[in-house]
């Protein structure tokens, strides 16, 4: 959402599947899908924007084989191809008009690659993941080796964190493991550093950075929880550590968006244990969690949009399970 009125969304339509881009100009009460024209595209998987009018979409042209970036600078109203290459994109920022990290899994040579530009485009640079944390670039089955495909998070001009899953399935003693992994860079994406999740977790789900030197994080434990843990910088050290993970509460079964306004204030969305939809805010980063239950039979909400203003603002959404329908939430509230 680049304000606190307009959003926007892309994904695929209830009845045909076909990709889609939506916009709400009303705080997500109703929605309209915007046309991107003779574009061909298999399908859309995130939407990043810059402005009021200026967003780049991200999918494929073919399913595995050729991704697409198409681009808007009017609000959707017209759109064009930006880049195409590489396999499905599946998650995309940016830190300036110009200057994006998409991520996406290219199937010929088995492996997940970032794509990063700092012209709109015009130019790529592409860093294969696996070589961040040590592993063979290929040889890797899809079930395997490494997966920062859970989402992309940029903040200020040079910070950017891709997270996911992390599976080095060379190594038998641990061929059937998995990890959560993070991969973070300060100049813009010239270096890396790998940071491995705790070794209790399974995987990563979420990840909010309220600086370029704190990070919250969620994933899922051995035991199958919910969990969350502390990324942080010392400038002392000159290091990344993470902190020890604790279970949240038992009302909530899974977090499915995260948002941290601050080292205190974050909203969370996701289901509770008898798979009804919930929000949750914390004011002492994520220790302790004010949940609400929404009456709804969406399974759970899935995916979450904030704006840093004098009041926290959010906007919620979720796909009933077999995408019928979709409903948004408006969260609210003073920080």
């Amino acid at each position: 959402c680049p304000t606190a009125t307009i959003c926007y969304g892309a994904g695929v339509t209830a009845d045909t599947h076909n990709p889609m881009i939506v916009k709400s100009l009303n705080d997500g009460n109703s929605w309209q899908e915007l046309s991107y024209g003779n574009i061909s595209v298999t399908t859309l998987t995130d939407i990043t924007c810059m402005s009021l009018n200026f967003c780049y979409a991200v999918g494929s042209t073919y399913y595995g084989f050729s991704g697409i970036v198409i681009s808007t600078l009017d609000g959707g109203n017209t759109w064009e191809v930006a880049y195409t290459g590489g396999g499905d994109f599946n998650s995309i920022d940016c830190t300036t008009n110009l200057t994006c990290i998409a991520v996406f899994w290219e199937t010929m040579g088995n492996t997940a690659v970032g794509d990063i530009t700092t012209n709109g485009f015009s130019t790529v640079t592409s860093i294969l993941l696996p070589q961040l944390f040590n592993l063979p670039s290929e040889g890797c089955s899809p079930a395997g080796c490494i997966f920062l495909d859970k989402g992309i998070h940029c903040l200020g001009t040079d910070f950017c964190a891709m997270y996911g899953t992390l599976k080095p399935p060379m190594n038998p003693a641990i061929a059937f493991s998995q990890f959560g992994a993070i991969a973070i860079t300060t100049d813009g994406g010239s270096s890396w550093e790998d940071i491995p999740a705790p070794i209790d977790i399974y995987r990563i789900e979420n990840l909010s950075c309220f600086s370029t030197q704190e990070c919250l994080a969620t994933g899922i434990n051995r035991l199958s929880q919910p969990v969350i843990w502390t990324v942080t910088y010392s400038d002392t050290t000159r290091t990344w550590t993470v902190g020890q993970p604790y279970v949240v509460p038992s009302q909530i079964a899974s977090i499915n968006g995260l948002y941290c306004y601050n080292s205190n204030i974050c909203v969370g969305v996701g289901a509770s244990s008898n798979n009804d939809p919930e929000i949750f805010v914390s004011t002492d980063l994520g220790t302790s969690w004010t949940i609400q239950t929404l009456s709804s039979q969406l399974p759970s909400l899935l995916e979450l949009s904030c704006l840093s203003t004098a009041t926290a603002q959010c906007i919620a959404m979720g796909t009933m399970q077999d995408l019928s329908s979709s409903e948004a939430y408006l969260i609210s509230f003073v920080k």
